[in-house]
């Protein structure tokens, strides 16, 4: 009985441990307000979520963890140092997303650590690898410590040591799958009433806390999903949604005249494309992007508002295709594709096939990112052009460059016998945005030819400015090259867009 009490008592302190923390990460969010000894524990009694009950999911998270950790090695405090570890990585891992994305964690954001293992150079140099290693090595020592001097407060034998932990980590994990795929109504709908999330993850964390946000989203998702998917026709398995277009420029196009004279439509997705010259004084009324200022003056630029640094290039590209606004989708917006993989949806793409357009897909970089593979077939497109087709490509820095891939999309115009429809995803001013990047003498070199004839000195920029400007640069070019294809081919239209602004220290800091 006392043993029972015993852990029951450190059960508690879990969950006590792991709500603390999250109001720790609230208080790191409040850039306002400083962490400091002195004012520690007023602002962890003071900051707290807006919905007090969701912290019990937070609590709950805190205890499973505790379990897990108890069951395997049967020592509670070396299962709660474990746990205090737990929370303390997702403190910092909350903390480096939301000063380089402004958005705090989202459970969607487990799924991309498959990814991050399969992409290190897209994700490792956001990481704070110090903290972490501090994180890693102070955990390691108390739990050495811990371990040494603590005997085992039950003799479980091996196989139940092993078996149990992972008993409850199923059984949490169930529970949480059942509710996100709308399998427990009731239960679901009590928690949402009184927690209640949106695709908004800033507000969401305001309203519930960080870590309970995350539990809570996936559970809303099944709601979201069944609620999108009862409002959609099914027509011979084709999921199509009702009045959800919104994009108007593809909305125009697809219901005008261009449609009937079977002019080919390329859409581009510029990545990190945006106009930076309202928040740079250097920058400004210079003639850094004629093509572009051509085609919002002609109505080639999409009007999106995109999340800000959220980065997740999938949620822009999935409501341009689909038409779909974030509001819709609910949490199922953190990542439209965990859903769009499995089902085949409506999109622009699929209406234009429709109507007899081959549809194209270009993306220079692996067909599997994003689970691209499934989700390009889904949406319509007859081919998928990645990485393992065009790696024979000129590359411009890392990735593939911006006017070679407009090369390719001129030969694909020409070959077209049929009206084509052609998707672009840009990659060459993909981060992170690392020294050396380009070689110093081509940035000079550059910025010459380029740059110093518009008025605009290098010094004037850091590093990571000078080769996001080369970048932005040649899209600016490769729109106009792909335009003056299209003009000579008399029948054609260009609509570009950016799919988020580029993860800069100093546009960070601005109010895009």
């Amino acid at each position: 009985m006392s043993e029972t009490l015993y852990l029951f008592s450190f059960s508690l302190v879990s969950a006590f441990i792991m709500i603390v923390l999250q109001r720790i990460s609230m208080i790191l969010s409040e850039k306002s307000q400083s962490l400091k000894l002195n004012n520690i524990l007023s602002l962890i009694i003071k900051t707290k979520p807006k919905t007090l009950f969701a912290e019990i999911f937070t609590g709950l998270a805190g205890i499973s963890f505790f379990l897990f950790f108890f069951l395997f090695l049967q020592r509670p405090i070396s299962a709660l140092v474990l746990t205090l570890g737990i929370g303390s990585l997702l403190v910092i891992l909350n903390s480096t997303k939301e000063n380089i994305l402004h958005e705090p964690i989202v459970l969607a954001d487990a799924w991309l650590l498959k990814q991050a293992v399969q992409f290190p150079d897209l994700y490792l140099p956001f990481l704070p690898i110090k903290r972490l290693s501090v994180l890693l090595g102070v955990s390691l020592l108390f739990l050495v410590w811990a371990i040494l001097l603590e005997t085992p407060l039950y003799s479980l034998n091996i196989f139940f040591s092993l078996i149990l932990p992972f008993c409850v980590v199923t059984i949490s994990i169930l529970l949480l799958i059942l509710m996100s795929y709308a399998k427990l109504p009731k239960l679901a709908s009590v928690i949402l009433s009184r927690c209640p999330v949106s695709s908004n993850a800033v507000k969401d964390a305001q309203t519930n806390g960080p870590f309970s946000a995350a539990l809570i989203h996936p559970i809303a998702c099944g709601n979201f999903k069944k609620q999108i998917f009862t409002s959609f026709k099914n027509n011979n398995e084709l999921i199509k949604p009702k009045n959800t277009i919104y994009l108007n420029e593809l909305e125009l196009f697809l219901n005008s005249q261009n449609v009937n004279n079977q002019e080919d439509l390329i859409l581009i997705q510029a990545e990190s494309f945006w106009d930076i010259r309202p928040y740079f004084h250097n920058l400004k009324d210079t003639n850094l992007l004629p093509n572009w200022d051509n085609l919002k003056t002609n109505n080639g630029v999409l009007s999106l508002t995109t999340n800000p640094f959220g980065a997740y290039t999938m949620r822009t590209e999935f409501s341009v295709l689909t038409g779909l606004k974030e509001e819709e989708l609910g949490p199922c917006f953190f990542n439209p594709y965990l859903f769009a993989k499995n089902h085949p949806l409506w999109s622009f793409a699929r209406e234009l096939k429709n109507k007899g357009y081959e549809t194209l897909c270009v993306h220079p970089y692996a067909k599997k990112f994003f689970n691209r593979s499934l989700v390009i077939p889904n949406l319509g497109f007859e081919r998928f052009l990645a990485l393992e087709e065009l790696n024979h490509l000129e590359k411009f820095g890392p990735y593939i460059s911006d006017l070679a891939l407009a090369d390719l999309i001129n030969i694909e115009i020409n070959q077209a016998k049929n009206p084509l429809f052609c998707f672009v995803i840009t990659m060459e001013a993909h981060g992170p945005w690392l020294k050396n990047r380009l070689p110093e003498h081509v940035v000079k070199e550059y910025f010459k030819e380029n740059f110093t004839p518009l008025g605009i000195k290098q010094e004037n920029f850091s590093q990571e400015e000078q080769y996001y400007l080369i970048h932005l640069k040649n899209m600016d070019k490769m729109f106009g090259k792909i335009q003056k294809q299209l003009t000579l081919s008399g029948k054609g239209r260009l609509i570009v867009y950016g799919d988020h602004p580029p993860s800069l220290p100093n546009l960070r800091k601005k109010d895009l």
